[in-house]
């Protein structure tokens, strides 16, 4: 419908959320691809809220198809970048794009360059209300730890993570979480 009434924005948010469903259904090159239409969409539109948005899923794919590289340089080149004028929302947006730089670096291995990425998400995640983001990030750091070998703090990390994850439901990565916390014992 988007498309017959020629209303860009509308077909930008479509493809962003194409996006979204092809992460969920783990096909990361379709998101990827979905996620630059739709960035070029919101482009066009002047909408800089759904292109951050989107720009932020695309880095997000390009890692889950295993191009982190070029995933860290996109999350890096939007870092500061202003999403528009939404109350709040570049400060959220920073926040997320923090997070994705450090499950980057994650992905790519870099070990103490993820726990000092990790560092600078947990600590304004704590005031926002987002336990289960937060449990994410703490379950980053805590991985990065471990494979520095600070083992007594991974295993903190994780605690503090599995507490989160079950206030809020989330059984599965609770669940996960606690078998990571058994295998460092």
């Amino acid at each position: 419908m988007a498309t017959a009434t020629g209303d860009e924005d509308q077909q930008a948010w479509a493809w962003s959320y194409i996006s979204g469903a092809c992460l969920s259904l783990e096909r990361p090159a379709e998101a990827a691809e979905a996620a630059a239409t739709a960035t070029r969409l919101f482009e066009v539109a002047g909408d800089t809220a759904g292109k951050a948005v989107s720009q932020r899923v695309l880095g997000k794919a390009l890692r889950e198809s295993g191009r982190a590289e070029e995933a860290l340089a996109l999350h890096r080149a939007l870092l500061d970048t202003s999403a528009g004028d939404v109350p709040g929302l570049n400060e959220y947006i920073q926040a997320l794009l923090r997070h994705e730089i450090a499950n980057d670096l994650l992905a790519l291995e870099r070990w103490p360059e993820a726990v000092a990425a990790y560092r600078t998400v947990t600590t304004p995640l704590a005031h926002g209300n987002l336990d289960r983001f937060q449990a994410q990030a703490l379950t980053g750091l805590a991985t990065a730890l471990h494979h520095c070998g600070e083992l007594p703090e991974a295993r903190e990390h994780l605690t503090r993570a599995y507490e989160l994850f079950r206030s809020v439901g989330d059984t599965t990565s609770a669940a996960e979480t606690a078998g990571a916390i058994e295998r460092l014992r």
